[in-house]
């Protein structure tokens, strides 16, 4: 199967040169990855739940409660 041909990119160009016209106003940030926090988890369970009760990625049980989660 042959790879669609399109733009390609160097170090020389800088992101918002190579965007599309409507889109070359978008200001990219770097993203910092860390540990959730205490603080963060009433954000974090819903996501984690969603994925747990579809039983389609980890094999923990469906109804496992926040407080198992966050121990895990």
């Amino acid at each position: 199967m042959a790879l669609a041909a399109g733009p390609r990119f160097t170090l020389r160009e800088s992101v918002a040169d190579s965007l599309p016209e409507p889109l070359s106003f978008v200001t990219l940030h770097p993203v910092e990855i860390r540990q959730i926090s205490e603080s963060d988890w009433a954000q974090v369970w819903p996501i984690v739940r969603e994925i747990v009760v579809a039983a389609e990625t980890f094999a923990y049980d469906p109804s496992m409660s926040s407080s198992q989660a966050r121990d895990i």
